[in-house]
């Protein structure tokens, strides 16, 4: 998922910085690969780092830039791509202390209460007009 987000971020980013500068791109893709060791995420082996320890992004475009301009491209689509930045800057992260939410039982369960339609009486799904009262 986290390569997955870097390339959308990534080809948008490089779509916007395209217009602005005016290159034409007719057509792309964006490419990303990491090396990761499963053992750690896993829990296998302790010693094995969790998460990616390589990334690499490449990109395929059908454009009739020159180097000077594609060189621009790529640099400003690094410089304003936010997920290829915040990969870079490692930032701090924490997790707050949960807290309990009112009317939830503890611990908060996640559950298809939040994906499926709340049922009237006998279990039949609410129709719009009952489900507004």
């Amino acid at each position: 998922m986290l390569l997955e987000a870097l390339v959308a971020c990534a080809g948008v980013t490089l779509r916007a910085v395209a217009t602005s500068i005016g290159v034409a791109v007719e057509s792309g893709r964006v490419h990303a690969k990491g090396e990761i060791d499963f053992r750690g995420t896993l829990a296998v082996d302790r010693e094995a780092p969790v998460g990616f320890k390589h990334i690499e992004l490449a990109f395929e475009l059908d454009t009739d830039a020159d180097p000077e301009q594609l060189e621009t491209l790529l640099k400003l689509t690094e410089r304003y791509c936010v997920v290829f930045q915040t990969l870079g800057a490692r930032p701090s992260c924490r997790r707050p202390w949960p807290r309990r939410l009112s009317g939830r039982p503890w611990p908060v369960r996640f559950d298809t209460w939040a994906i499926w339609p709340r049922r009237g009486r006998r279990g039949a799904p609410r129709s719009a007009s009952t489900a507004r009262r």
